[in-house]
């Protein structure tokens, strides 16, 4: 039912669409059936008289109002598209003038470029990076952002100099050839007089097609602005790098992966293309031709760091730092077992090579005693500060290695790969006075739980008559090591040499020193679980100056 004010209301409604003039509202009563209408609805009985001419009228006014109530609809509808219009609007206003005021706009060209830079990581750090004359990809992509984007990444041409050119990437079409051709033409002007990265890969047997005729020589030509190359290809491909012999003066870095045809192929001279690169320091070897010394002429006594991941014989090794007499840094992941050749165990003649400069040896070698033996029995290392390797089940290679070369090892890296290597790692450490940092991880999560709690307390409490083992140590790094943290014997190390025995040395300045003799320990690297098992313990132990890190 409609009060009497409702319908008095209705009188101030727009007789064309109902809507109530601004400033005011209709008072909205809803409609609630009483009991008579109830009554009535249940049943069939007519109505009275009086009822009748009420409900009629009703029924009139109802149909009045409900032409009203659509007509409003119909103009709130009309409101609302027409809100939604200037809402997409206003949208599309604030995009604009968003970008018209975004810090970019500001943003300095050098910022700019460090930014292009950071989204152009060099293939060298990332190997997952794709085919780099694909115009589609980086750092193509950057130069079609805007006018302002393309004015600076043209004009930068660090991020055109890397090359990574697939030859399987390229199809066997003349014009997808051309088109290569063409992309490379371009980024080579892009890069302009920039030293460049060039990664070379022909995954075929050395059958070479017609990419090399359009690709190869327009790469060639950049040859003096080269600093690294990364060349994967047969043997056969290698006549097509003669022209570069004489032309390599920026050279700095080379990593070969060079194959071989089968073992009846005819022998392949020696390639010299790297005879005459007065820069070239560092030479790095994957997998592919197994005697790298003979297969190239290298300037091998300018050569400073050498890294080898292909499997190869402990005889090459000790040629390479036969003839690379500056060397300081070398790198060798694997080794080839004397085994898999079918032949006894290794044994090298010949005189004994000294490399006084070599300082960092990192050797991830699984070998059997004999040929471990044979290959550092070989070696004087008198400069050598850090090695890296791990731990064989007897330690008299490294031993007779450090006590041959009289050398002052400040860093040991070991990897354990056996659970009984407390004996051998305390007998290599009791000829390492001088060691700084220690760092013991397990070869792999394999290799089970490591105990060195034996080799801990010896730290803690050498035995009777023994002098302190590793006094000089200032940095333990346990945290890749799989073992038990339940044992407490870490931390009484670390309470005894984090501060609790320190006392200052006046005369030489120097407040590091224990009362034994012995180092504060300053730095310590343990398992997650170190953390969860004694974290109050660990917060003393941190307020007195340690360095502890227990996750990363």
């Amino acid at each position: 039912m409609f009060s009497d004010f409702e319908v008095e209301q209705d009188s101030g409604h727009c007789p064309h669409c109902g809507l109530t003039p601004q400033g005011t509202q209709a008072n909205y009563t809803p409609y609630i059936r009483n009991a008579r209408v109830e009554e009535l609805l249940s049943t069939n009985r007519p109505l009275l008289a009086a009822e009748e001419v009420t409900f009629r009228d009703q029924l009139a006014r109802s149909s009045e109002r409900l032409s009203i109530i659509e007509n409003q609809m119909r103009h709130l509808h009309a409101q609302l598209a027409l809100a939604e219009k200037q809402k997409q609007e206003v949208l599309v206003m604030n995009q604009d003038f968003k970008s018209l005021t975004s810090p970019i706009r500001r943003l300095p060209d050098d910022s700019l470029r460090e930014i292009l830079l950071a989204s152009c990581r060099s293939w060298a750090d990332d190997n997952s990076l794709v085919f780099s004359i694909n115009m589609r990809g980086k750092p193509w992509l950057l130069s079609q952002v805007c006018s302002r984007w393309r004015n600076v990444a043209l004009s930068f041409q660090k991020i055109w100099a890397c090359f990574r050119i697939d030859m399987q990437q390229i199809p066997h079409t003349r014009i997808a050839q051309q088109r290569a051709s063409f992309a490379l033409g371009q980024q080579i002007r892009r890069a302009g007089r920039h030293q460049l990265t060039i990664s070379i890969c022909d995954p075929d047997d050395g059958r070479l097609g017609s990419s090399y005729d359009l690709i190869l020589p327009l790469l060639l030509s950049t040859c003096s602005q080269w600093r690294y190359l990364e060349l994967k290809c047969h043997t056969r491909a290698l006549v097509h790098f003669a022209p570069i012999r004489s032309y390599l003066e920026s050279l700095e870095t080379i990593h070969l992966s060079i194959r071989t045809g089968t073992r009846g192929e005819q022998e392949i001279t020696p390639s010299n293309i790297f005879e005459f690169a007065p820069k070239l320091r560092r030479i790095s070897l994957g997998s592919g031709r197994k005697d790298i010394v003979r297969s190239f002429t290298i300037p091998w006594p300018q050569i400073t760091e050498y890294k080898e991941g292909g499997k190869r014989r402990g005889s090459h090794h000790l040629e390479v730092l036969r003839r690379a007499t500056a060397i300081t840094d070398v790198r060798i992941n694997s080794t080839l077992l004397p085994e898999a050749e079918g032949g006894p165990p290794h044994t090298l003649g010949g005189q004994t090579i000294r490399v006084p400069t070599l300082r960092n040896l990192r050797a991830r070698l699984k070998l059997n005693d004999s040929h471990f033996q044979a290959m550092f029995d070989k070696l004087e290392l008198p400069g050598l500060r850090v090695l890296s390797t791990a731990l064989p089940p007897k330690a008299d290679p490294f031993i007779s290695l450090i006590n041959r070369s009289e050398c002052h090892l400040t860093t040991l890296l070991i990897t354990a790969n056996t659970p009984e290597i407390c004996t051998e790692l305390l007998r290599l450490c009791k000829v390492t006075p001088h060691l700084r940092v220690l760092c013991i991880a397990s070869d792999g999560e394999e290799s089970g739980p490591i105990p060195i709690s034996d080799f801990l307390v010896e730290l803690l409490h050498p035995a009777d008559g023994d002098d302190f083992i590793l006094p000089t140590l200032v940095c333990l790094n346990l945290m890749q090591l799989n073992w038990n943290p339940r044992d407490t014997v870490v931390l009484q190390l670390m309470e005894s040499r984090a501060g609790g025995w320190v006392e200052g040395d006046d005369e030489n300045n120097d407040s590091s020193v224990t009362r034994e003799g012995v180092a504060q320990l300053k730095k310590i690297l343990l398992p997650h679980s170190f953390e969860v098992a004694y974290k109050e313990k660990l917060d003393e132990l941190r307020s007195l100056g340690l360095k502890i890190i227990t996750q990363r």
